[in-house]
């Protein structure tokens, strides 16, 4: 029997590991993260700042709680890019997931609090028995359907940036392993002979 190990081939250039905006999934990652620190940089800032102005230790808790869990998912998020670790994206990923959840949630309320108010001012158009509140009205529903979809939106694209660096971690993990199998080589001897005409 004969141990016989190949490698696989992985090409990193391929259109799945290339995000929209042209550049690979690994450097869309690093600016995913480079966003995320930026905004728990700010969310520290304001904390601080809200707890010289108003020095409520309970709200300050709240806000160190948050920030020491956003601060650890992008540290994992950090440690899996650099040492190319795909299951330090996980906590990143299952937030964002979290965060399409109640986007979804808040956008079908929206949306049916839309309906709803277009079918009671249609219905009751003369002398409604539950009116609505005065400030709330169709055009200003529509309006935060458009800002939650537009927050929305940055939200999948960071998702599926990171899942992409996560497949392509993946991917170039299992290229590097060989795969090896046992054939059986049969040796066989061969005979010469003269051939008569």
């Amino acid at each position: 029997m004969e141990h016989i190990c190949t490698k696989r081939h992985f090409d990193p250039n391929i259109p799945e590991y290339f995000c929209c905006c042209g550049c690979h999934v690994m450097r869309g990652a690093k600016i995913v993260a480079s966003i995320y620190s930026s905004l728990i940089g700010l969310y520290v800032l304001a904390a601080i700042i809200s707890l010289l102005d108003d020095e409520e230790w309970k709200s300050a808790a709240e806000d160190i709680t948050g920030i020491a869990v956003l601060g650890l998912i992008v540290g994992c998020v950090w440690h899996g890019i650099l040492h190319e670790r795909a299951g330090y994206l996980l906590p990143f990923l299952f937030l964002k997931v979290f965060n399409m959840i109640i986007f979804g949630i808040a956008f079908v309320m929206l949306l049916l609090l839309l309906l709803g108010f277009n079918v009671e001012s249609v219905i009751f158009d003369e002398d409604p028995s539950e009116p609505w509140p005065e400030d709330l009205d169709s055009l200003s529903m529509v309006f935060g359907l458009i800002i939650l979809v537009g927050v929305a939106w940055p939200n999948i694209w960071m998702f599926l940036i990171m899942k992409n660096a996560r497949s392509f971690i993946l991917h170039k993990h299992f290229s590097t392993m060989y795969g090896c199998a046992d054939t059986q080589h049969m040796n066989q001897g061969y005979v010469a002979a003269l051939k008569e005409d």
